[in-house]
């Protein structure tokens, strides 16, 4: 029989768990009291620098207090061995250890050592039912739907779809240079027209095509599901499109930033180089967010359809299933820049590149790439 108990003991341990508060070696007796006293659940890690070393109980308190120490002594004369779970674990494994080993609370840890969380026996009884959920989310859009990843794990399009963001990103840049040169070969007026055209069309066109293209939608379907997963709402449609287009990690932000630095560094307007290069860093660290909020608003995101929309909640979906099972807390940034997509869209950028480039050569134009 399905009952209350045997479904809340069969989930992970990872949706049971409580956030962790630690001590260090140094704390007083007095502050750990204070903290089990204030609810935490029996058992506090103690933590020097990022290792773990132990945990004070409040039988491991007493003890110490019987033994004559002052409350004002460290936490590191009360701090005993501690019992540890996988987030993995299931509650009817976690619940076993705390009855053989009497201890009020075990400490929740990923396969690579870092503390997660504490889980004591009504927190694994309790029929809570909260989802675990990465507190910060990475995203990319595709022609094929949306990329995210919480670092350790990665839901949604494929890396090839990937791969073919990148593509389409370099061939849409060489479209609007292809167009940039047309225009600034037929346009007639004066000479300044020309040297404009020249300058800021490429760019220009590139943005204006971005903005057209279907991809810019799919990109606010990934804004609103980034924000719907950080802020812990439920992923439906009705509450994923009230989120925000904008968001403050958006990669439109950090182009923005790039090329104001640049564009000013390099400008002649300021004769000095080192006085060019401090005004250059201080309006871009003023302004960059700011500017890059608005591209994101008018250029790089469009309102997704209902379509487009259900793609992202799905990935999203997707993500929480893995980041739930995921054996990892705290992912190393080899495999956050892995899982980032960034080298999938490099790889997709140099193959459109080395195709366009092969043309070119084939056809004997005299373009540079």
């Amino acid at each position: 029989m399905d009952t209350l108990g045997s479904r809340s003991l069969s989930r992970p341990v990872f949706e049971a768990m409580r956030a962790v508060v630690d001590v260090h070696p140094e704390d007083s007796l007095v502050r750990a009291a204070s903290l089990l006293r204030d609810g935490h659940p029996g058992v506090l890690p103690v933590v020097d620098g990022r290792t773990l070393i132990g945990v004070v109980t409040d039988r491991s308190l007493a003890e110490a207090i019987a033994l004559g120490r002052d409350p004002l002594d460290a936490v590191r004369s009360a701090t005993q061995p501690y019992l540890e779970v996988r987030p993995y674990a299931s509650g009817a494994e976690a619940l076993r250890l705390l009855v053989e080993s009497g201890e009020p609370g075990l400490l929740v840890v990923d396969d690579l050592g870092n503390l997660l969380g504490v889980v004591s026996p009504s927190d694994l009884v309790a029929d809570t039912r909260l989802e675990p959920s990465p507190s910060i989310v990475g995203g990319m859009a595709t022609p094929f739907g949306v990329y995210l990843t919480a670092g350790s794990v990665r839901a949604g399009a494929p890396g090839w779809a990937l791969a073919s963001t990148g593509a389409l990103l370099f061939l849409l840049y060489v479209a609007a240079a292809l167009l940039a040169w047309w225009l600034h070969g037929a346009a007639g007026g004066p000479p300044w027209l020309r040297q404009t055209i020249a300058a800021v069309g490429p760019t220009a066109l590139f943005l204006l095509g971005l903005r057209a293209l279907p991809l810019s939608r799919i990109h606010g379907a990934e804004h609103k599901v980034v924000h719907a997963i950080e802020r812990g709402e439920p992923l439906v449609p009705a509450v994923v499109a009230r989120m925000p287009r904008v968001h403050p990690r958006c990669g439109t932000n950090i182009a923005v930033g790039a090329t104001l630095f640049l564009g000013i560094a390099t400008s002649r307007a300021i004769p000095d180089e080192s006085l060019r290069l401090i005004v250059a860093a201080v309006v871009t660290l003023l302004f960059w967010r700011r500017i890059g909020e608005v591209f994101q608003r008018f250029v790089t995101t469009r309102e997704p359809n209902r379509r487009q929309l259900e793609v992202a909640i799905r990935a999203g979906r997707e993500l929480l299933e893995a980041y739930r099972w995921s054996r990892i807390g705290r992912p190393s940034l080899w495999l956050r820049l892995k899982n980032s997509g960034l080298f999938h869209v490099m790889a997709g950028s140099l193959a459109a590149y080395a195709v366009v480039a092969a043309a070119l050569w084939i056809l004997g134009w005299p373009l540079g790439l």
